[in-house]
Formats: C-alpha cells, sequence, structure tokens
C-alpha cells in the first residue's frame, strides 16, 4: 500500500495505521485501477488449510455461516 501512495507521489503515510492506509489507497485509485495494479486482493486456501479445515470440522461447525458459503 505504501508503494502505491508512493507512487502517487503522496507523502506523510509511513506514520500512518494500516485503517489510515488503505483509506488513503481508495482515495487516490479506483476500483479499475487497484485491480490492474494488484493481484491478489482476497485470499485463497491452500492444500494444508483445507486439510486444517477437514481435520477440525466440529470447530467450524460450531460458528456461524454467512450466506452463500
Amino acid at each position: 500500500m505504501k508503494k502505491l501512495l508512493k507512487d502517487k507521489n503522496i507523502s506523510g503515510f509511513s506514520k500512518l495505521k494500516k485503517e489510515e492506509l488503505l483509506k488513503a489507497v481508495r482515495q487516490e485509485y479506483s476500483e479499475t485501477e487497484l485491480a490492474i495494479l494488484t493481484k491478489t486482493r482476497g485470499y485463497h486456501l491452500t492444500p494444508k488449510g483445507e486439510q486444517a479445515l477437514k481435520n477440525n470440522q466440529a470447530i467450524v461447525d460450531k460458528h456461524p455461516k454467512k450466506p452463500g458459503f
């Protein structure tokens, strides 16, 4: 995020917290620009993560589910 702000010649971001950095990036870049500049905007479970979920299904079942998941 800091590199994105630096690329737009924005200064004073070194002291910002993560939430403030996100806000600054969203103010300076459109969603289209961010889609082009960033490859990952979410997460993907690795095989190890998928196995951990399977091994701990009882714990997973105790947590509320979001619609569509």
